[in-house]
């Protein structure tokens, strides 16, 4: 399933403020700004990290909260923090995949929590309930409400749809505590919707969201789908970018419309795509096309790639992670 990577910051495209001490985090940078569930929390923290980096015992864990006493509330808790135990809680910053970049990383995601959704399908039931944790306090807590709508969609994906269309068409990111957090889970819920259609619906957030990471989202989600409609959204992405921009958004839109199109179309596209562009764009896609047109942050060391807008202080054991809003949240290693 997962190995255990060792904590490495490097490549962070967004702000980086060293500890002047290079001491551990102190008990007031370990504080989430957001509530966890008590009960959750006792029940989680009595299971070794190592044993929920096995996908079986993962899918064991959550079956059993999904059957517990715990309120719903609490339900959701418990799978922040075996994310978070793993390291797959996102935050505003995401930990790659060695050699796999984003794209490679979302999909890989994707691909586990798809395999996952075999296991759990017998709690779709609950997925009303924690669709509901999505329509309130995103506000305050968006950290519940994006795990709400990415647990609802692994024990109901039939039903995600419904429930990112409402997202994606009332703004709701717009609102939220940090919007980075609930584009990216709506995009991951998405795509767990084994809907062509609904995640063609993403395709609004590629103007609204203001971050280039948040747009990659909405491009690696498209990605995982192979119909011609979903590609020809990655390919008007990039065309409508690429004169003005060569950031990650774009160039993860150019390996996905490689990895997608074959040889052929793949060559003739990009020759009219640089047929488009002026002497000094067309050396910027030369020089992705140089290469490989991979996707970018490929790397061997294991990368922790950071959110535009998202502060962060490094400690020894750890990162925090900071938003405007007063959102915090601690990364250990």
């Amino acid at each position: 399933m997962r190995a255990s990577v060792a904590f490495l910051v490097l490549g962070l495209t967004g702000a980086l403020e060293l500890s002047a001490s290079g001491e551990p985090a102190p008990p007031a940078a370990r504080a989430w700004s957001f509530p966890i569930d008590e009960l959750a929390a006792a029940r989680i923290s009595a299971i070794p990290r190592e044993d929920l980096l096995s996908d079986a015992v993962f899918v064991r864990t959550l079956s059993g909260i999904l059957t517990s006493s715990l309120s719903i509330e609490g339900k959701v808790d418990a799978f922040t923090l075996m994310l978070d135990r793993i390291g797959w809680l996102f935050a505003g910053s995401q930990r790659l995949f060695p050699n796999r970049g984003y794209l490679g990383t979302f999909g890989g995601q994707a691909t586990t929590y798809f395999a996952y959704q075999e296991q759990l399908d017998q709690h779709r039931s609950l997925a009303p309930d924690f669709f509901s944790l999505s329509r309130v306090n995103c506000s305050k807590n968006v950290v519940r409400c994006s795990s709400g709508l990415l647990l609802a969609a692994l024990v109901g994906p039939q039903a995600a749809g419904a429930e990112v269309t409402r997202l994606v068409d009332s703004s709701a990111e717009l609102s939220a505590e940090v919007p980075d957090i609930l584009i990216h889970s709506i995009t991951l819920a998405a795509a767990l919707s084994r809907d062509t259609e609904t995640v063609l619906g993403l395709v609004p957030l590629l103007n609204r969201a203001s971050s280039e990471e948040s747009r990659e989202d909405v491009i690696c989600a498209l990605a995982l789908y192979s119909s011609p409609a979903a590609v020809a959204a990655i390919t008007a992405f990039v065309e409508a970018q690429l004169p003005a921009s060569q950031d990650n958004a774009v160039q993860t839109g150019l390996a996905a419309a490689k990895l997608r199109l074959d040889s052929d179309e793949f060559e003739a596209w990009q020759g009219r795509l640089r047929a488009s562009l002026n002497s000094e764009r067309k050396e910027v896609l030369d020089d992705i096309g140089a290469r490989g047109f991979l996707p970018p942050m490929l790397s061997s060391e294991p990368l922790v790639k950071l959110w535009d807008g998202i502060g962060t202080v490094i400690y020894d054991d750890g990162m925090q992670l900071l938003h405007p809003s007063g959102f915090s949240y601690f990364r250990g290693r």
